[in-house]
């Protein structure tokens, strides 16, 4: 059996005993499966264009992950879709309103099209040089850490293809990402998860704390009236706040679920064989079901 079709029914085709908890999953019918994917040592798929470009999954399970995670990330903001003070409704727009042309872009093309006439996706790579005419009114970019090298080259761009005044009264590009600071007992595996990844990202050329710079950068390029918020995401519902406790939650669900995936290739990068990666994925994981860290990442 070839190693796409083991991958396929959740197992490891380096090692056809082991099957990825993670990709055993009730299908839905609104992922999609990218034909051009390649299968990694850890039994995920990954994406084929311009491979070892980003460090997650593309696969099915992952697109579970990302779609609670979207849920998650609009309950920490309170149902809103973004922060920014958009004013009048944008007609272009980069990846979200019914009154906008929204075009939509990603190393894999993983969204299903949509039953609406005005909005798009492409397959694409936001680092290299923009071919979009300078004409957009709202450009939307969301959790970026472990897939752009170059940020300010990115925010450059950015500014060079947003209308004078789009968005407010001043060009405006809003989004967020995940820094991966943390607040988290040393010796806790949570922690160490934490260090680790953000290792085998540096080795990949990834800055995964990067989004700390982010404010003074857009700065420099000629952004203003910018607006920079800091939340703190608990690991698990210990905080006493209701709604925190339930933001807790989902994160401790968006964690859980998706550790192994979205960690394999960065605790490779940063150095544990493939047996360690497996028992320390585990021992997290059974370290986030407990609920016992009460430590938070800031977003």
């Amino acid at each position: 059996m070839s190693a796409t079709a083991l991958a396929d029914q959740g197992m490891n085709p380096f090692s056809p005993t082991f099957t990825d908890e993670e990709l055993l999953r009730e299908p839905f019918g609104t992922s999609i499966y990218e034909p051009d994917h390649v299968v990694g040592e850890s039994g995920r798929r990954y994406h084929g264009y311009k491979e070892g470009s980003y460090l997650l999954p593309n696969d099915e399970a992952e697109q579970d992950r990302l779609d609670f995670q979207h849920a998650m990330m609009t309950l920490i903001l309170g149902g809103k879709l973004t922060m920014a003070p958009i004013v009048d409704v944008p007609k272009k727009v980069m990846d979200a309103n019914p009154g906008s042309y929204v075009i939509g872009t990603d190393l894999s093309k993983i969204q299903p099209e949509p039953d609406v006439p005005n909005c798009h996706f492409e397959k694409d790579d936001c680092e290299e040089t923009w071919l979009w005419d300078p004409t957009f009114d709202y450009i939307h970019i969301r959790q970026i850490v472990t897939g752009i090298r170059d940020p300010k080259r990115l925010f450059r761009q950015v500014y060079d293809h947003l209308v004078p005044g789009a968005g407010s009264r001043s060009r405006t590009a809003p989004w967020s990402s995940m820094g991966w600071a943390s607040k988290v007992r040393d010796y806790s595996h949570i922690r160490k998860w934490f260090d680790f990844c953000a290792a085998g990202a540096t080795a990949k050329g990834f800055d995964v704390r990067k989004a700390k710079n982010y404010e003074s950068w857009l700065q420099e390029i000629g952004f203003t009236e910018i607006q920079a918020h800091r939340f703190e995401v608990p690991c698990s519902p210990w905080p006493r706040n209701a709604q925190a406790a339930q933001i807790g939650a989902y994160q401790q669900r968006n964690m859980h679920d998706g550790l192994r995936g979205v960690s394999y290739l960065l605790l490779r990068n940063a150095g544990m064989a493939p047996a360690e990666i497996e028992d320390f994925v585990q021992a997290t994981k059974r370290e986030l079901r407990e609920g016992h860290v009460r430590g938070y990442s800031y977003l």
